[in-house]
C-alpha cells in the first residue's frame, strides 16, 4: 500500500488508503444488513444470493481473466444437490447441506476445470458453456432424480444446526444466513486478492506467458481458482433452491450464466464489491419496470448493457472509485500537490 501511494498528493493518498482499507469490510456488512430495510425481504434475499453468485464468478473472471459462460452449472447443481438432500433425508441441518454442496461442487469444478483449462480464450468460454448445457439437458433426461421438466417440489428449509435451532423457515433468519455467507465470501475475496495467490492471478490476467516464464505453474493456479469459484457458486445455488423451495432445469440454462456476467460488468468486474452492486441495480431495475412493462424489459436491459460497455466499462463501483480519485486530485492541485499527482496518476490498481 505504501509503495502504491508514494509520490501522490495528500488527498490522493488519503483516497487510496480509504479504497484499500479493511474498514471497507464494515461498509459491506452494513450494506448487507441494510438491504432488507430498503427492499422487501424477498427481493433483498434474491439480491444477496445473485450477488454471491456473481461474486463467485468474478473471482474467476475479474481476477484471472477467465470468462466462463457455464457458471450456471455450479449454481444449478448446487440447487439440485441441496434440494435432493432435503427431500430424501429427514431434516438434515442446513450447515451440513452447505458443506456437502461445497464438496460436491469442488469435485465437479475440479473435473471441469482440468478439462476446460487446457484451452484458452474463446475456446475456454465455449467449452464451459458446453459443460453447462450438458448438465442442463441431463436434468431433463434424468427425470427420476431431477423431476425432469416438472422440477423438484417439496423442498423445505430445515433449521441451521438441526434440533430446531435457528429456524430458517423464518424469512428474516434465512436472509441473515445468506447475508452472513455473502460477507464471509467477501472477506475471503479481500484476503485472497491481497495474498501471493491473488497477485499471481492478476499476473496471469495481465500476461500469462510472462508469468509462466517466471516459473509459475499457471495451469495449476487456474484450476485452483476455477474450483474455488465453482464451490462458491454452488453455495449460492443451494441457497437459491432453499429460498424458492423448488428447483427446475431453468436454473442450469446458459442465460443464468449471462446474469452473472451482466451483474459483474454493470457493478465492476475488477472490484470485489462490484458484482453485488450490479445484482442490486439490475434486480431493482427488473422489480421496478418488469411489472409495468414486461415487453420493454429486454430492451431496457440491452440498453443498460450497451451503456456500460461503451461508456462505463469499470462498472458502478469502478466509476465511483475513479470519481473519488479525481476529487482527491483536484483537492491536491488546489493545495499545490499537482506535480506529485501528475507523476503517479497511472498506477491505479483494482480491488
Amino acid at each position: 500500500m505504501n509503495e502504491r501511494v508514494t509520490g501522490r498528493g495528500e488527498y490522493r493518498q488519503l483516497a487510496e488508503r480509504l479504497l484499500d482499507s479493511p474498514v471497507r469490510l464494515a461498509v459491506y456488512a452494513v450494506f448487507l444488513l441494510a438491504l432488507p430495510r430498503v427492499f422487501p425481504i424477498g427481493l433483498a434475499t434474491q439480491i444477496a444470493i445473485f450477488g454471491l453468485f456473481a461474486l463467485a464468478f468474478n473471482l474467476l473472471f475479474g481476477y484471472s481473466g477467465l470468462l466462463s459462460f457455464g457458471h450456471a452449472l455450479f449454481l444449478g447443481t448446487g440447487a439440485y444437490a441441496a434440494a435432493l438432500v432435503v427431500i430424501h433425508f429427514d431434516g438434515p441441518p442446513v450447515a451440513a447441506i452447505l458443506l456437502a454442496v461445497v464438496v460436491l461442487e469442488g469435485a465437479i469444478a475440479l473435473v471441469a476445470g482440468l478439462l476446460s483449462l487446457r484451452l484458452s480464450g474463446v475456446y475456454f468460454s465455449m467449452i464451459t458453456l458446453a459443460f453447462g448445457q450438458f448438465f442442463y439437458e441431463l436434468s431433463y433426461t434424468m427425470d427420476g432424480l431431477t423431476g425432469g421438466s416438472d422440477g423438484l417440489l417439496g423442498v423445505y428449509r430445515p433449521s441451521l444446526f438441526g434440533a430446531g435451532l435457528v429456524e430458517l423457515s423464518d424469512a428474516d433468519n434465512f436472509y441473515t444466513l445468506v447475508a452472513a455467507l455473502t460477507f464471509l465470501v467477501l472477506l475471503f475475496g479481500f484476503l485472497m486478492t491481497r495474498s501471493t495467490f491473488g497477485r499471481t492471478l492478476r499476473a496471469i490476467r495481465e500476461n500469462e506467458e510472462r508469468t509462466r516464464a517466471l516459473g509459475v505453474n499457471t495451469y495449476r493456479v487456474k484450476v485452483l481458482i476455477f474450483a474455488i469459484s465453482g464451490m462458491l457458486a454452488g453455495v449460492a445455488g443451494a441457497l437459491q433452491g432453499l429460498y424458492l423451495r423448488f428447483v427446475s432445469p431453468d436454473v442450469l440454462f446458459w442465460a443464468v450464466s449471462g446474469d452473472a456476467v451482466l451483474n459483474t460488468l454493470v457493478g465492476g468486474m475488477q472490484t470485489l464489491f462490484g458484482p453485488i452492486v450490479g445484482a442490486l441495480f439490475l434486480h431493482w431495475l427488473e422489480d421496478t419496470f418488469f411489472g409495468t412493462a414486461p415487453g420493454a424489459w429486454n430492451v431496457l436491459l440491452g440498453a443498460v448493457f450497451v451503456f456500460f460497455v461503451l461508456f462505463a466499462r469499470s462498472g458502478i463501483v469502478g466509476v465511483f472509485r475513479t470519481a473519488l480519485r479525481r476529487v482527491a486530485d483536484r483537492l491536491d492541485r488546489g493545495g499545490g500537490g499537482g506535480d506529485d499527482v501528475a507523476l503517479s496518476s497511472t498506477t491505479e490498481s483494482d480491488d
